[in-house]
């Protein structure tokens, strides 16, 4: 027995099959190759004939399929490379099949193309004619997306519809918005938000997943404990300039080996100990007593690691790390900003 067509679309599959039912005016692309499925099946229905009926249909349903993204650009020279499958960029009638692009825009306000069936990852850098807005994405990059000092780059992390899950590079776009529960706690290798200033939001908010690199360098408005991290960040930690992050150093796990930068962080306390240090660390201006600054410095003389820098502009030690300055000096580092008590 059969069943009443419920839809616009049912009604032309169910007169194509052979039903008595009237057949609709057809009000898209779809329901348009539906009818001429059913003209031609007026007659008698063969496997050629119903392959025939069809074929320009799944040509139809995989062409509206394809990603498309579109955006626009200043006069200038646009270099992009995205991962995904059967990529195509267009601009001006011209056409580059393949993730690398380099079009020599003509216009102040050209329109760049992108078309594909599947995108991973996008990356464009160091692009200050880029007037895209991250809605223009429609959250439909999955991997990596990297704008890196694209700075008149607008939009809000809420565009990309949490989606991302490896990196997140926006360094320097100063004009994005959100929150980073935006970003869905997905992230898990690297997050640079560097001097995106107007982020709001909480440390806990990325799920303590992240392992290499997370900078929210002055990013003022951010809230959170270092344990919200989990302890898993091994290359890089900068969160200049968040001074409503608390926290203790020993939250970081020991495992940082490039850089930590807590400049201006002014209630981070505590002792940085573990198997891994950083080459590059600035604990300036915040509330690590004299003492821990004491343990900190010995801790990092002990480690054996060579040519550093050790920056604590503004803070104090005592007599109790001399041997250890000394021994980080003979090893390559500079230490400065640090006042000797007594």
């Amino acid at each position: 027995m059969s069943k009443k067509p419920l839809t616009r679309d049912e009604q032309f599959l169910a007169k194509a099959a052979g039903d008595d039912v009237p057949m609709p005016k057809p009000l898209t692309r779809v329901q348009e190759f539906l009818e001429r499925i059913v003209d031609r099946l007026s007659g008698s229905v063969t496997d050629e004939t119903l392959d025939n009926a069809i074929a320009p249909l799944n040509a139809s349903i995989a062409q509206l399929s394809r990603k498309a993204i579109q955006f626009r650009h200043g006069k200038g020279t646009f270099t992009a490379t995205a991962t995904g499958t059967n990529v195509v960029w267009q601009y001006g009638g011209q056409q580059v099949q393949g993730g690398n692009c380099t079009f020599d825009v003509k216009s102040d306000n050209g329109l760049i193309a992108l078309e594909c069936d599947t995108i991973e990852s996008l990356t464009i850098q160091n692009d200050a004619k880029n007037k895209m807005d991250l809605s223009d994405l429609g959250g439909k990059i999955t991997n990596t997306l990297s704008l890196h000092n694209c700075p008149n780059i607008t939009g809000d992390l809420s565009d990309l519809g949490g989606k991302i899950t490896s990196s997140l590079n926006l360094n320097n776009c100063k004009n994005i918005t959100g929150d980073l529960s935006d970003l869905g706690g997905k992230i898990t290798s690297s997050l640079n938000l560097y001097n995106c200033k107007n982020i709001t939001g909480d440390l806990s908010d990325l799920g303590g997943k992240i392992t290499s690199l997370l900078s929210l360098y002055n990013c003022p408005n951010i809230t959170g404990d270092l344990s919200d991290l989990g302890g898993k960040i091994t290359n890089t930690l900068s969160l200049y300039n968040c001074p409503n992050i608390t926290g203790d150093l020993s939250d970081l796990g020991g495992k940082i080996t490039n850089m930590l930068n807590l400049n201006n962080c002014t209630n981070i306390t505590g002792v940085y100990s573990g198997a891994k240090y950083p080459k590059d660390v600035n604990i300036s201006k915040t509330a690590i007593t004299s003492a821990d600054m004491d343990a900190n410095l010995i801790n990092f003389a002990a480690s054996g690691v060579k040519s550093g820098a050790f920056t604590a502009t503004g803070m104090k030690r005592t007599a109790a790390s001399d041997d250890a300055v000394a021994t980080l000096v003979a090893n390559g580092w500079t230490v400065s900003g640090l006042t000797k008590e007594g």
